[in-house]
């Protein structure tokens, strides 16, 4: 007769072998981040300029430099990721049960799930480029309130002319309202205007939560980068405007009939006063911060390029690398984003054009550099980076 083990051993036996297998599970989490750290090194690069040059900017105007990852920490994991994981399950269920039909639903779920909460892999691609990319985040918010402290508004009433010119002499708010000039149509328009921040958050997320690189994750992610840095901060402070719905605080003596603009702001806030659209709201909000600055407010108002229309943009380019489908159906949302930003008085219509020629620009520019990036690291280490190997190193 076998006499049983004493319990001391075996616990003893299972805590050792529970601690193995925490520390295996670090070591392995270390060398894929490092591995990813890797194939970051150009978007790093990228960040870090960009805060480099926004704290240099408010040195050199007398504003403190403040390094403050909190409160992007905060919003990314302490509200955006779990939005995104409720929103997503239901959203994902709809999926499986339509596209996939599993045989067990329920299973499935649990494995989809499982494998994005506790697989190593996916957190050593998102903590290194969320952490980096807190950089650019801050940097943006800081350039963004220096705009018109380094280059007081000066473009609108040019961007106005061309406005016109380019749409026949016309504003271009006036050739959409006679499809759009309905109350129904602009909340619809203003609901997927407000839409586009969730959108982003799905690109975003996709692009850094994903444990396989398709080839299209590190551009999404390096061009969204470049594009506000280029477009966001150095092209709107060289082009310092700030809109057509604040056309009257930008261009001196453009109050009432001398205002090109008062007749849509007027329509907008007529269609506000049955209707809710949120965008007024907004507009409202960061027009008090301009006139009357507090620490701490939501501030910063620039109109070229628009920053809307090009990471939409981007988001486009990103949706067609993954379906056809998709990426027609971001195409219509684009389009939805581009007549938004004039019907909304958000933008001039050139604002759309500019923002989006910017971003197809630093998306071929974050295609090169990533393919050096890739190259560099071949020669150094004799090992691929690329999203093919990549791709397969992930999958095994």
């Amino acid at each position: 007769m076998s006499s049983a083990q004493p319990s001391s051993f075996s616990a003893t036996q299972w805590v050792a072998r529970h601690v193995e297998a925490s520390g295996q599970v670090f070591r392995t989490l270390g060398e894929q981040t490092v591995a990813q750290l890797k194939s970051h090194t150009v978007l790093m690069i990228a960040c870090v300029v960009f805060f480099a040059c926004s704290a240099i900017a408010n040195v050199a105007y007398g504003f403190p430099v403040v390094v403050s990852f909190w409160p992007y920490f905060t919003m990314i994991f302490g509200l955006l990721v779990p939005i995104a994981l409720v929103v997503g399950l239901p959203l994902h269920c709809v999926y499986m049960m339509v596209v996939q039909k599993p045989v067990s639903p329920f299973r499935a779920a649990r494995d989809f799930y499982g494998g994005l909460i506790f697989d190593t892999r996916r957190w050593a691609r998102f903590i290194p480029a969320v952490l980096v990319m807190m950089l650019a985040f801050a940097a943006y918010s800081d350039m963004k309130n220096l705009i018109p402290i380094i280059n007081p508004f000066c473009w609108d009433q040019t961007l106005f002319q061309v406005d016109r010119w380019l749409h026949g002499g016309r504003d271009p708010w006036l050739w959409l309202q006679p499809l759009l000039g309905g109350s129904w149509a602009t909340q619809g328009i203003n609901f997927v205007y407000n839409v586009w921040f969730f959108v982003m958050l799905f690109f975003w997320l996709s692009a850094a939560l994903t444990h396989r690189d398709h080839g299209w994750e590190r551009q999404f992610l390096l061009s969204f980068v470049l594009t506000w840095f280029v477009g966001g901060s150095l092209l709107a402070t060289v082009f310092s405007s700030m809109g057509p719905v604040y056309y009257d605080l930008a261009v001196a003596g453009a109050t009432g009939a001398d205002n090109p603009y008062a007749a849509q702001m007027t329509w907008l806030k007529s269609i506000n006063d049955t209707n809710l659209i949120w965008a007024l709201s907004a507009q409202d909000m960061l027009r008090e911060a301009y006139l009357n600055p507090t620490e701490g407010a939501f501030s910063g108002i620039s109109a070229m390029p628009s920053m809307h229309n090009g990471s939409s943009t981007l988001f486009v380019l990103a949706a067609f690398c993954i379906n056809r489908r998709f990426g027609c159906v971001m195409l219509a949302f684009l389009a939805t984003i581009v007549i938004g930003s004039v019907h909304l008085a958000w933008h001039y219509a050139v604002d759309a054009y500019a923002g989006i020629l910017v971003a197809l620009l630093m998306w071929f520019v974050a295609g090169w550099l990533t393919r050096c990036n890739d190259r560099f690291w071949e020669r150094r280490d004799g090992r691929l980076l690329s999203s093919e190997s990549l791709r397969l190193e992930s999958a095994n």
